[in-house]
Formats: C-alpha cells, structure tokens, sequence
C-alpha cells in the first residue's frame, strides 16, 4: 500500500515538472523565437502594406500646364476632391499602356459606390503623339490632356506608367508594368477608406 502511495505521489510530482516546464516555455519560447529570427538570422517583418511604390518626395501636379482634347487648360482645381488615376505617356499606347488603362477602369468601376470618388486621366508627354481613336472610344469618360513641348513632364518620373495622385494634387504611389489590378484595389480602397478628402 505504501508503495503505492509513493509510485502516485512519484507520478505526480514528474508530471507536476513537466506541467511547470511547459508553462515556461510557452513564455519563453516566443521570446527565443523572435531574438533567433531578428538577430541571428537577421529577418524583419515588412514595414509597408502599398503595392504601388511610394513616391518620395511628393510631386504635385497641381497648376500642371495640360491642355485637353478640345485645348483647354486643365482647370486648376481638376484634381481636388478625387483620387486621381494617371497614365503618364510619353508615346504612343503600347501594349503596357492599354494593360495598365483597362486595370484603372475595371479597378474604378468594381469600387462601387466609391467609383465616384475616383477619376482618370490620360497624360501625354509629347505634344504631337495621340493614344489613336481606338483607344478613346474604349475608355470613355477619361480625359486626354498634354503638356506642351517645352515641359520637363512630371519631376523626372518615369513614363508608361499608372500613378495615383491624392485629392491636393500630390503624386503619392506609382505602378509599373509588374502591379496588378489586385494589388492597386487594395490600396484604393484603403486609402478611400482613411481618406477624409476625395
């Protein structure tokens, strides 16, 4: 009986250690764990959530001299209250050019209700190429404007490319050939979503 007594008390007191050793490293382990990965292995969580590439520092186009399809000037408050979705040309549209068009109008229109809140304009770099009529009529809605030939375009970014400018005119995130329709919809509709303005 005795025996017993001492083997169950035996047990007990093994799986009372084990119980304590299992509590300390559900403390410690996520501890161990998070120095291994930052300090040996030197790994870091991303720090941004954009799909676009941040445009640093801000370019604004506000008072941007562009002359639309009927020339007239840009009204000089064309880009308040909207976000604002620019392709940059600086040639014809290629193939790239009609990808990222279709991209900012089917990513507008599956907004919603918050379609609105979100323009598009195509800006040529050079005065004399034209997108073609084609192009045009598959985006209605979209206005067509140009520098003249003796602006520098838009601060030295590069051409062929989306960008969306916030609704004080600023040039904040920019879209390569690479970004995806799914990518520039989560940060529209984040933005929208923080955006007190547009």
């Amino acid at each position: 009986m005795s025996e017993q007594v001492l083997r169950s008390e035996g047990v007990s007191v093994t799986r009372s250690r084990w119980l304590l050793l299992g509590v300390i490293a559900a403390f410690v382990g996520p501890l161990l764990l998070a120095y291994l990965l930052m300090m040996v292995l030197e790994w870091a969580p991303p720090t941004h959530t954009n799909h676009g590439r941040l445009i640093e520092p801000l370019v604004s186009v506000e008072g941007l001299p562009a002359v639309d399809r009927n020339g007239s000037v840009l009204p000089a408050d064309y880009w308040e209250g909207h976000w604002t979705l620019v392709f940059y040309a600086d040639g014809a549209c290629d193939l790239a050019c009609e990808a990222a068009l279709f991209k900012a109008r089917q990513t507008r229109l599956a907004l919603g209700r918050d379609a609105p809140r979100v323009q598009r304009l195509y800006l040529q770099a050079a005065p004399n190429a034209h997108p073609g009529e084609r192009l045009l009529q598959e985006h209605p809605g979209m206005p067509l404007a140009r520098l003249g030939a003796d602006e520098d375009g838009l601060a030295g970014l590069p051409a062929q490319q989306l960008y969306l400018v916030d609704p004080m005119g600023n040039i904040v995130l920019g879209y390569d050939d690479n970004a995806t329709a799914k990518g520039l919809m989560k940060d529209l509709k984040r933005l929208l979503k923080v955006s007190k303005v547009g």
